[in-house]
C-alpha cells in the first residue's frame, strides 16, 4: 500500500509528499514563468473579538495516545472528540449538508470508512459512530461524498489493485466503479455531481480521468510524462487542479476538463506554479478566484496564495516549522492549517490575507488535518 494512503500525521504526509515516486521522463513542456512573489502582512495574534466564531473545524488529534477525530469552534473554543476506538481514525471529510464526518480508521495494517453523525457524538461520547465498509486484512480509504451527501466514492485494494468504489451514505451498494488492473486513486466528485475525478496508472504512468459517477466513460485529461495525481475540483465544476511530479519537484497544474476531454494532447495543462521546489496540496478558495497551495521554495513548507492563473503569488505564513494543510472557511475569509512553529503540530488560523495568524489548539501530543464544515449547513 502506497505510503501516503498510510498517513498519521503531517510530518509523514509531507515526507511522502516530498518523495514521491516522479516519472522517468526526461524533458518538462515549456510554461511561462512564475509571477513575482510579494510577502503577506507580519502575522500577529489578533484579540478575541476579531476572531469569527461561525462554522466549526474537524480535525485530527493524537491526545489520547492514538488519532481520533475532534471538533471544535473556528475560534478553538468547545473542543470535543467525536469518536473513539482503539485504531487511529484518520483524514476526515465532512458531509456537504454538515450532518457527518466520514474517515478511515487504521489498524495492523488495515483500514475501514466509518461515518461519525456528529449531532449524536456531541451529545454523547462514542455513539453516533457507524462501520460502512467491512473488509478485513485490506485497506479502505480516502472517503469523498457525493453533493447531495448521498453517496461516497472511497479506495480499497480488496480486489487486487487499488480501485475506485462507490457505496450510498449508509454503507449499501458498494460497486467497484474501475475495473483495472492499474492502480485508481484520488477520488473526487464534482461539485455539480456529474463527474468524479481521479488517478490512474493504466497508462503506465499515473494520469489524471474523470468519470460518470456510475463508473462509465473514463476519460484521460492528462498526456504528459510526468506523474499526476491528487486532482482537486474548481467550485464551478469547470476545472481540475492537480500535482505534476518530475525528478523529485512537484508543479501545480490546472487543466480544462471540457477542453482537455477533446484533446489528444497535453495542450490545455497550464502549469501555474513552475518553480524548481516541490508544490503541493493545491486548495481553490470557495469564490473560485484564488488557490492556496504549500510549498517548500523558502527552505521549508509553507503556506502560499495565488490567483487561479498562477500570478500574484503571495506567502502567507512564515515560520521555522511545516505550515501545511490549508483548508478555507466557507465564506473564503480565512484558512485554516496545521503547523509546528511551536514545537508540535496545532491547528492553527488565519485571514485570508495571511494576517491574524492565531492558535486553536494547545496540545502536546499532535493536532492536524483541519477541516471545515460546510456552508450548506450554515444558510
Amino acid at each position: 500500500m502506497p505510503t501516503h494512503l498510510k498517513t498519521i500525521t503531517l510530518y509523514l504526509l509531507a515526507v511522502a509528499l516530498l518523495i514521491a515516486c516522479s516519472s522517468s521522463a526526461t524533458s518538462t513542456p515549456t510554461s511561462p514563468a512564475p509571477a513575482t512573489l510579494t510577502l503577506a502582512p507580519t502575522p500577529t495574534t489578533p484579540p478575541a473579538s476579531l476572531v469569527s466564531t461561525e462554522g466549526r473545524i474537524a480535525y485530527n488529534s493524537g491526545r489520547n495516545a492514538h488519532v481520533e477525530v475532534y471538533l471544535m469552534n473556528a475560534d478553538g473554543s468547545d473542543q470535543h472528540r467525536l469518536t473513539t476506538s482503539p485504531a487511529d481514525d484518520l483524514i476526515q471529510t465532512w458531509s456537504p449538508d454538515g450532518k457527518y464526518v466520514a474517515y478511515f480508521s487504521e489498524l495492523y495494517e488495515a483500514s475501514e470508512i466509518y461515518l461519525v453523525n456528529v449531532a449524536e457524538a456531541l451529545e454523547s461520547m462514542g455513539t453516533g459512530t457507524k462501520q460502512l465498509t467491512d473488509t478485513p486484512q485490506f485497506y479502505d480509504s480516502d472517503p469523498s461524498w457525493s453533493p447531495d451527501s448521498s453517496q461516497m466514492t472511497f479506495v480499497s485494494d480488496r480486489d487486487g489493485p487499488l480501485q475506485i468504489y462507490v457505496m450510498k451514505a449508509d454503507g449499501s451498494g458498494q460497486t467497484n466503479l474501475t475495473h483495472t488492473t492499474s492502480n485508481d486513486t484520488n477520488p473526487g466528485w464534482s461539485p455539480d455531481g456529474k463527474l468524479i475525478a481521479f488517478a490512474s496508472e493504466r497508462d503506465n504512468n499515473s494520469e489524471i480521468y474523470v468519470m460518470q459517477p456510475d463508473g462509465s466513460a473514463p476519460t484521460r485529461l492528462t498526456r504528459n510524462d510526468r506523474y499526476d495525481v491528487y486532482p482537486t475540483w474548481s467550485p464551478d465544476s469547470q476545472r481540475l487542479a492537480f500535482v505534476s511530479e518530475f525528478e523529485y519537484k512537484g508543479d501545480i497544474y490546472v487543466v480544462d476538463v471540457a477542453a482537455a476531454s477533446q484533446s489528444a494532447d497535453s495542450s490545455n495543462e497550464t502549469n501555474l506554479t513552475n518553480n524548481p521546489a516541490y508544490d503541493q496540496s493545491p486548495s481553490w478558495s470557495p469564490d473560485g478566484t484564488k488557490m492556496a497551495f504549500v510549498s517548500d521554495r523558502d527552505g521549508n513548507l509553507e503556506i502560499y496564495l495565488m490567483n487561479i492563473d498562477g500570478s500574484g503569488v503571495t506567502r502567507l505564513t512564515n515560520s521555522p516549522g511545516y505550515d501545511a494543510e490549508p483548508a478555507w472557511s466557507p465564506d473564503g475569509t480565512r484558512i485554516a492549517f496545521a503547523s509546528d512553529r511551536d514545537g508540535n503540530l496545532e491547528v492553527y488560523v488565519m485571514n485570508a490575507d495571511g494576517s491574524a495568524q492565531t492558535r486553536l489548539t494547545h496540545t502536546t501530543d499532535g493536532d492536524f488535518a483541519p477541516r471545515w464544515e460546510s456552508g450548506e449547513r450554515m444558510k
